[in-house]
């Protein structure tokens, strides 16, 4: 009976210049120490017993059909597949050729009682390193299912395991990483190039998937990444699914001009690398107001590769009084701080002696009086609720109030805390509670919350809230004079929460988020502030943080002050949004011209690297435009710093993910050993004609046909597919369509094909 098939396997064979060399079977009596193993095929290169030389080693971990007894009968099993069989079978080259430097291999293939575990490869791989002439920074890991699973076993199990390699290839391992083991391989830069078939229903792909997910995403990237190579074999068959090392362990399959075994030897045992800096944070900027103390925080500074161990903080700039609780750790407390901008820097020293800085800019103002003209009060709440609006004037000071969190002009002509008339309001452009109750002001009451500084409770105890549900909330402060500076302050509460209470705010002309914790706030300073000059208003993002469901702003604080000699001002950089692209290209143009001085001043541009795969740089790192080239696949943390003419200085970094360019080759394949002229039919629609592809020749039967070609070329082809039909047209020929269905193609149908004595039919319909 003639069978369908969606994919065709033809008959190749390896063809290869016989060698003298062969393996040679080692027994032993009892086990190899640790290993699990009495025996072992043997391949020692030609001019072993002559050279003195030390080689290369590859040890083969085979599968579980080949454990067996190590016993004269059961070790041949581990000749069946992979490396041990071209080796056994004449296709094992005597030396091969990188970077004009010609290497011969040692290859050791043990036979293994029970499935490989990380100490038994560890057993072999001592016994062999201390009884034949290996060179140590040239030791090769390779296995095929349980013995791929042998393979990231030993590497991951330690960093002293993975140091002990020059590079592993596991196929279709059965193993799947935790991210602990993933980090042992990729700390090390372990090369590793791993295979799989897409649709193993024996090992999943998943698998080899996850190791390249998690070792490609430890920090800092690995260098090289990952290379994880699939091919899309579909069968009913369970060993040809699973089978990814037959074709590949052959020296014909080669991927970017190598095969695997001169891809090895590219690489060495790696040297001690090379230390990474850790990353300073001082934190995001301050504003407070006088009596206050000020927190600093450096918690967030990291060591990709280390640990930190020292913090340091000291005054830059600033007036004169001011006193740190210890400046010696991550979160100092500054007192006895005087009005004006003081600049605090944070050098961090890591675990090998690496130092990185940052600044932070505090901004003190003094405590304003009541009845101080240059202050306006918004008590954010709404209306209806008893006691929600602030009469005025409370505790000497007039307060206005916005009822409605709806899109709209909300308060406008605001009074300042002395009654005096302003251009200052406030509109609502997107609500901030997203979809959480669309038909309602977007505003709550009920508050328990105390008075808080200069707010008092009827200020305190209502409020506007945002919900995780919003992706464009957005408030604008109007009226705003471009000669004065002025600091706008949010703040919020909302009694009885002491968790995932907490909102995110941000220039929406910047890129950093300001945040505070409004679960039961009391502290007058935990608000998110911001300093705006130049601008007639100013527009501000609005959203909860990660992971809180609500967020709440009860007061909007907005001061002022005008300078004949104003106090300068930090620029603020803007190193543009985070970047993706997937090789090649392999360079970017980086944008951070959007970086501006608050008074106009020119600006110094700096960028620098503060995380990547080796090798990248920039064309000119002083320039706000600069090129980053000679991108690699990779993760790439970039920094911006802007410099003003005062000497004030701000920092903006990006990401840039670099995704490996996509790369697919079928498996090159020996010359024939079936020399008959297959006969394949091609069955089918528009697709199987090629319709729509462009060119032609990229249809999947051309391709089909050109691959076939190549690998032999009496194979006959031939392409009945006519656009527009379905299984009607195909039907045997005789067959009776029913109503208003089209009659058999005599000429195209399952007959003509048949009638061909075909080898093959494949048959493509939509």
């Amino acid at each position: 009976m003639f069978k369908f098939y969606t994919m065709i396997a033809l008959c190749f064979a390896l063809s290869f210049a016989t060698s003298a060399q062969t393996h040679t079977p080692v027994y032993f009596s009892q086990n190899i120490a640790n290993a699990n193993s009495k025996s072992f095929y043997r391949y020692l290169p030609a001019d072993y017993a002559t050279s003195g030389k030390n080689y290369p080693l590859i040890i083969w971990l085979h599968g579980a059909g080949q454990i067996g007894n190590g016993s004269t009968a059961d070790l041949p099993k581990v000749l069946w597949y992979g490396l041990p069989n071209v080796i056994s079978t004449g296709g094992f080259p005597a030396s091969f050729t990188v970077n004009d430097n010609s290497y011969s291999f040692i290859v050791i293939s043990p036979q293994f009682a029970a499935w490989p575990t990380a100490t038994n490869v560890g057993g072999i791989l001592a016994h062999v390193m201390a009884n034949y002439r290996v060179d140590p920074e040239r030791v090769y890991l390779l296995g095929m299912s349980a013995g791929g699973g042998g393979v990231w076993d030993y590497a991951s199990a330690s960093v002293a395991n993975a140091n002990k390699l020059a590079a592993i290839i596991p196929f279709a391992g059965t193993m799947n990483p935790t991210q602990a083991q993933a980090n042992r391989i990729a700390s090390t830069q372990l090369p590793v190039w791993a295979f799989h078939n897409t649709n193993d229903g024996t090992v999943p792909v998943t698998n080899s998937r996850n190791w390249r997910t998690r070792i490609n995403g430890y920090v800092p990237t690995p260098n090289p990444l990952m290379r994880l190579t699939e091919f899309p074999v579909v069968s009913s068959n369970a060993v040809i699914a699973h089978d990814c090392w037959t074709n590949t362990t052959v020296p014909t399959y080669k991927l970017n001009n190598q095969n695997i075994y001169e891809w090895l030897l590219n690489y060495k045992r790696r040297v001690t690398p090379v230390n990474i800096s850790p990353f300073a944070s001082a934190g995001d900027d301050v504003f407070v107001v006088l009596p206050s103390n000020v927190n600093l925080s450096g918690h967030q500074s990291t060591d990709p590769d280390g640990s930190i161990v020292s913090y340091r903080w000291r005054k830059v700039s600033g007036p004169a009084s001011y006193l740190f609780s210890d400046s010696t750790i991550a979160t100092p407390v500054v007192q006895n701080l005087s009005a004006g901008l003081y600049s605090f820097e944070l050098t961090v020293t890591d675990n090998q002696n690496a130092t990185d800085k940052d600044t932070v800019l505090v901004n003190v103002s003094q405590a304003l009086e009541p009845g101080a003209a240059n202050r306006v009060l918004i008590d954010v709440g709404p209306a209806p609720t008893a006691g929600a609006l602030t009469v005025s004037p409370t505790n000497g000071l007039y307060w206005n109030n916005m009822t409605d969190a709806r899109p709209g002009v909300r308060v406008s002509n605001a009074k300042t805390v002395a009654n005096q008339t302003t251009a200052i309001g406030l509109t609502v452009i997107n609500r901030i509670d997203g979809t959480a109750n669309t038909g309602a002001t977007g505003m709550n009451g009920g508050n328990t919350t105390p008075a808080v500084g200069d707010y008092p409770v009827n200020a305190t105890r209502d409020f506007a809230y945002a919900h995780n549900s919003t992706t464009s909330g957005r408030w604008r402060v109007t009226g705003l004079d471009t000669d004065k500076l002025y600091v706008i302050k949010f703040w919020g509460s909302k009694s009885g929460e002491t968790s995932n209470r907490d909102i995110e705010i941000k220039r929406a002309d910047e890129t950093v988020w300001k945040s505070y914790v409004g679960g039961s706030n009391t502290n007058f300073n935990q608000a998110a502030s911001f300093n705006v000059t130049g601008k007639t208003e100013m527009d501000f993002d609005i959203r909860t943080k990660a992971p809180s469901i609500y967020g709440y702003i009860n007061v909007v604080d907005i001061s002022w002050t005008v300078s004949s000699t104003p106090t300068n001002l930090p620029p603020v950089a803007n190193a543009g949004a985070d970047i993706n692209i997937q090789l090649p290209p392999d360079s970017v143009t980086l944008n951070g011209c959007s970086s501006y001085d608050p008074e106009g001043a020119a600006l110094q541009y700096k960028w620098r690297v503060l995380s990547s795969p080796t090798g990248a740089y920039f064309t000119n790192d002083n320039i706000c435009n600069s090129k980053f080239k000679a991108i690699t696949a990779g993760t790439y943390a970039l920094e911006l710093l802007v410099t003003d003419t005062g000497g004030l200085s701000h920092r903006d970094t990006l990401t840039l993910i670099a995704a490996p360019a996509f790369s697919f080759s079928w498996p090159v394949l020996p010359a024939p050993l079936c020399t008959q002229p297959y006969k394949i039919v091609i069955l089918g629609s528009s697709t199987a004609v090629g319709t729509g592809a462009t060119p032609l020749d990229s249809s999947w039967a051309n391709k089909f046909t050109k691959f076939v070609h190549a690998q032999n070329a009496q194979v006959q082809i031939t392409n009945l597919a006519l656009g527009g039909y379905n299984s009607y047209h195909l039907c045997p020929t005789g067959s009776v369509p029913g109503a208003n269905k089209p009659a058999p193609d005599t000429a195209r149908n399952i007959t003509a094909a048949l009638a061909r004595n075909p080898d093959a039919i494949i048959i493509n319909l939509p």
